[in-house]
């Protein structure tokens, strides 16, 4: 059935490069070689992929249509368990025993690991290279899927400047926020990308690990009621505050009863947004995290804050290493599943001048591991003076663009952050 689903995806998606840069040849094919190579030649002489009525009608090996639901990456990894499986039970019930009576202890367990080592090279999805030398093809065809969109995504923001900056968010990134506490962490991390994206159909996975429902919600409700103020000049400004304590004024309770009325209405091509608190999460682990993207299809990943993560074990013994491990191991996470992930972290506490200037954190007061700002492709840090509604978002790292400042507006009990133009919004 595996072999079916990834054939049938190859050629609904028109991608029959994805196998053999994962490492996928036609010995993994057994019961549809043929269909496989089919394909592969194809593909090879006539430049695109076979429609499925093609490939059905000289298919020798009963060849038939299913609906595949399940991710490309899920299913290549199914695959090569499942042969990697096979082919280590035909290692050790045929031609195992046979050296085991032949050899001595040592010399046998030298061998054994051997072709052990070989199976890991070839099944381990995450141990292949790219010969540069040879791969021209691939890169043709990697440069159209980019040109066309079809392989990684590319999500913008709405805050104009912070686009123009960074050029676009790219899926498999690893984003950092760093503020220290009471900044503004869970609101900023939310309004760079998450619902900006979100609102244009993207599937966003929000894990708010220190505050409850009651707590995250009305953020949200605050942030998007106020894009509808600027953007559509409706009247759906709210009170945070009185959101989550239940006192809105009766003009304001109005309007929020409206705005939930006609929340569909006013974002039709949202995706889904699923949000995972103190409350549903007991552990956030990288398996949980992996079968939670994978369950809800998503492509933007938050993770606020870092540090109630699970962390791995710290197999080095030393001073933050199983931070330092786990941060490594998200990297992999979100380039292998192709998914944004934003991972929040405070920064350690600054003196504060008595002026009005914003300052934001720089790279070094990262708290908990460095290797939060070593692994991202962004490293963003904020800072706010509420009391001037004055606000600093500061791109420190960036591998694909440029770095720099973005002035903001601040109102966080009504939601608002915008860019700052120089106009008073009050």
């Amino acid at each position: 059935m595996l072999e079916l689903q990834i054939l049938n995806w190859v050629i609904q998606n028109k991608d029959f490069y994805i196998l053999p840069n994962n490492g996928i040849d036609e010995s993994f094919f057994i019961d549809y070689k043929d269909t496989y190579c089919f394909i592969r030649d194809f593909v090879k002489n006539e430049g695109y992929t076979p429609s499925l009525e093609t490939v059905i009608s000289q298919s020798k090996d009963n060849f038939s249509y299913v609906n595949v639901t399940e991710s490309i990456d899920y299913l290549i990894r199914a695959l090569k368990s499942q042969v990697a499986k096979a082919e280590v039970a035909e290692l050790l019930q045929k031609e195992a025993p046979k050296f085991y009576d032949e050899m001595h202890g040592i010399e046998f367990i030298k061998w054994l690991q051997y072709k052990l080592d070989k199976l890991v090279d070839r099944y381990d999805i995450n141990s292949k290279g790219v010969d540069f030398k040879t791969n021209a093809e691939l890169r043709l065809q990697a440069y159209y899927q980019r040109a066309n969109n079809t392989s990684r995504k590319i999500w913008h923001t709405d805050l104009q400047n912070l686009n123009d900056l960074v050029g676009g968010f790219i899926s498999g990134t690893y984003i950092t926020v760093i503020a220290e506490t009471g900044q503004g962490k869970s609101w900023i991390s939310r309004r760079i990308l998450p619902i900006p994206a979100w609102i244009n159909g993207a599937n966003v996975l929000d894990y708010c690990l220190e505050m409850t429902n009651d707590q995250i919600q009305p953020r949200l409700d605050c942030m998007l009621g106020a894009i509808l103020n600027e953007k559509n000049g409706l009247n759906t400004r709210f009170s945070c505050r009185g959101l989550m304590f239940g006192n809105l004024p009766p003009d304001e309770l109005f309007a929020y009863k409206n705005y939930l009325e006609h929340f569909n209405d006013y974002f039709p091509r949202a995706g889904k947004y699923v949000i995972k608190t103190m409350d549903d999460v007991k552990e956030l682990t990288l398996d949980r995290l992996e079968a939670d993207i994978e369950e809800n299809n998503a492509d933007i990943v938050l993770i606020d804050p870092f540090y109630y993560m699970g962390f791995l074990r710290n197999i080095d013994n030393k001073t933050g290493g199983a931070a330092e491990r786990t941060s490594r191991e998200l990297r992999k996470l979100f380039n292998r599943m192709q998914v944004i992930g934003i991972v929040v972290s405070q920064a350690t506490v600054q003196k504060k001048g008595k002026d009005i200037e914003v300052q934001a954190p720089t790279l070094e007061q990262t708290k908990t591991t460095k290797a939060l700002i070593e692994d991202a492709g962004l490293v963003f840090s904020f800072a706010a003076k509420r009391n001037y509604n004055l606000g600093k978002l500061s791109v420190l790292k960036n591998r694909d663009g440029n770095s720099g400042d973005i002035e903001l507006v601040v109102d966080f009990d009504y939601g608002i952050i915008r860019e700052h133009t120089g106009e008073e919004l009050f």
